[in-house]
């Protein structure tokens, strides 16, 4: 009898064991699944995984720079204030604009433009 009841619980074990497998296994791929739709341009989901990292889709300070150099203060205040608003957003795709032009941005980088 002793035998039988060793036989149950190892048995249970390993059926606990699998089933937590299963469900990592299961959010790995979902994580990964709404990781590829979110950088996929034909894709509506516009809200990245948890755990992407912010420099993927997010300016840095150097697309940053280059985008305010040659502008006014005021005109470098205004165009920061857009671009902040649409990263708090969490927009990844957006249009940014002052008096004489504007820019697109995808993904933290410049697509294009007018000036």
């Amino acid at each position: 009898m002793i035998e039988f009841n060793e036989q149950i619980i190892a048995f249970l074990v390993a059926a606990i064991a699998a089933i937590w497998k299963w469900w990592e296994n299961r959010q790995t791929q979902e994580k990964l699944d709404q990781t590829q739709a979110f950088f996929d341009p034909e894709s509506p989901v516009d809200i990245p995984a948890v755990g992407t990292p912010a420099r993927s889709y997010k300016m840095s300070e150097s697309v940053r720079d280059y985008l305010l150099h040659d502008h006014t203060e005021q005109e470098q205040g205004e165009l920061n204030r857009q671009i902040d608003e649409a990263e708090a957003m969490g927009r990844i795709e957006y249009t940014i604009s002052w008096g004489h032009g504007y820019y697109r941005i995808q993904y933290g980088q410049i697509v294009g433009g007018s000036r």
